[in-house]
């Protein structure tokens, strides 16, 4: 499985930066070339890799998935999310986080913000990443996906 964690200097991408405390604005996983993203907007949508990931700023990381069966169970559970609705009310929960040092974690079931969706497809392809989020509590935001990721083992491509 691969992850891409992207640049953008639209406006609202810097203030996700800014509360984030990251290099990057969106993050999304891919697999046999096809993107499968949150958005504003779209919510949860595929496209495709080359479309999605543009941009010399934008950093990819290959998770070493557990098996050929995860990685196939991931993507099937990526697909099963396409047409959610995005998860808006996340990023209030990160600004606040942000400006106070701690907030808590927004989850609206059915919607999704891109990190929340990508770390959750990474945890049904590796049991290393399912181990980092049981500590996850208060750490979210797409900067703390990248962070999980790395440290369950995650290796720029």
């Amino acid at each position: 499985m691969i992850v891409v964690f992207t640049f953008s200097g639209s406006v609202g991408a810097r203030w996700i930066r800014r509360f984030d405390g990251g290099a990057f604005s969106h993050c999304f996983p891919v697999f046999s070339g096809r993107a499968i993203e949150a958005l504003p907007g779209p919510g949860v949508f595929e496209r495709g890799e080359t479309a999605a990931i543009g941009g010399s700023e934008n950093q990819a990381y290959w998770l070493p998935d557990d098996s050929e069966d995860s990685a196939r169970a991931a993507e099937a559970y990526a697909r099963s999310l396409i047409g959610a609705r995005y998860d808006h009310w996340a990023i209030p929960s990160l600004a606040l986080r942000a400006m106070f040092g701690t907030a808590p974690h927004w989850e609206r079931p059915g919607c999704y913000y891109c990190d929340e969706m990508t770390l959750m497809t990474a945890a049904v392809a590796s049991q290393r990443v399912k181990n980092q989020l049981r500590g996850w509590a208060g750490r979210y935001g797409v900067e703390a996906a990248r962070q999980i990721l790395i440290e369950a083992g995650a290796v720029p491509v």
